[in-house]
Formats: C-alpha cells, structure tokens, sequence
C-alpha cells in the first residue's frame, strides 16, 4: 500500500501507521508483564509516601485512600490489573495534591525527593519501552533487557 501512494502527508501518515504497528507488535509479548511491573513501582512508591507521612486531616485521609488503594494485590487479569494500578496512581496523585497543601514542610520536601525519583525511573523505562520508535537520541535498551532489569527491580 505504502508504495502506491504519492510522496506527501498522505505517505507519511502511513509510514506512521506502520511504525507504530510494528512497535505494538514488538511491545506485545510484554505489555501484560510491563504493566504489571508498573503496578509494583506504584505500589513502592506508595509505600515510600506512607512511610514519611505527616500532615494534617486532609494528608492523613489522603494517605489512608492511597493505604485502600494499595491493598489489592496483582492480578493474572489484565483489565484487574490496569484498574488497580489507575487506582494506585490515582491516589498517589490525591495524596501529593493534598500533601501540597497540609502535609508539614517536611512531608512535602521528602514527598518531592520520592516522587521526582519514581518519576525519573518511570521516564527512562518509558523512553526505553517506546524506543522502537526511533525518537530517542540516545541508545534504547532492547524490550527483553528493558523487562529483565524492571523484574529484578520490581520482583
């Protein structure tokens, strides 16, 4: 198909098209797996966030949602699976959000510290886990090693 169409957008869009099918096709053997090992990062940095937590009502109710969001465990299913890690991700968010406002000084220094490191180690898997798309300047890691360091990580 590609090569009957003229040069111009129209080429382009599906030059488009075909990358990111191949990468989805390169991605699919994993993407149960990497979301899975996402669940588990949340989950640890939930954990992190706990463990320092200190503020007033609005913190403290915020941290015993993200405590009832982090109780479910993974799951074989994928759906479950994306539901509880949204879930997690969700109440990570709310606690930063109200952590922001009555969280104690040193609540939010730590929060910061935390959540700026789970945020850059997500960015590298991120840019590692699209890196077949070719945007990336630097070196991508191949998806077999990209999973075999998120699973000795997260495992």
């Amino acid at each position: 198909m590609v090569p009957a169409l003229a040069t111009g957008m129209a080429r382009d869009q599906a030059m488009l098209i075909a990358g990111h099918l191949r990468v989805l096709r390169d991605q699919a053997d994993f993407a149960v797996r990497f979301e899975v090992l996402e669940f588990c990062a949340a989950q640890r940095l939930g954990q992190d966030l706990l463990a320092i937590l200190d503020g007033g009502e609005e913190t403290h109710a915020a941290g015993a949602a993200l405590a009832a969001a982090m109780r479910g465990g993974t799951s074989p299913d994928p759906k479950v699976m994306r539901k509880r890690l949204y879930a997690v991700t969700a109440a990570i968010e709310e606690l930063v959000r109200t952590g922001g406002r009555d969280g104690t000084a040193l609540f939010r220094k730590q929060m910061r510290t935390h959540v700026l490191r789970a945020a850059r180690e997500e960015s590298q898997r991120e840019r590692n886990w699209f890196g077949g798309m070719g945007f990336e300047s630097d070196p991508v890691k191949s998806l077999p090693q990209l999973m075999a360091d998120f699973e000795a990580e997260y495992r």
